[in-house]
């Protein structure tokens, strides 16, 4: 939900919510990915987490 800051009493509102703390880990990892000068790491990298978590 995109639209400016929020009113203290929108904020305390939204925190209030499920999932709430998730989307803005969500919006927080979407702001860096804008990053240009960020490199992103090579398909084994991400291989080696699916591979860890899958056991």
């Amino acid at each position: 939900m995109q639209g400016g800051v929020f009113s203290d009493e929108d904020a305390q509102a939204f925190l209030a919510k499920p999932y709430a703390e998730d989307a803005l880990a969500l919006r927080r990892w979407d702001d860096q990915a804008k990053d240009a000068q960020r490199i992103t790491p090579d398909l084994a990298h991400y291989m080696d987490i699916v591979t860890r978590v899958a056991h």
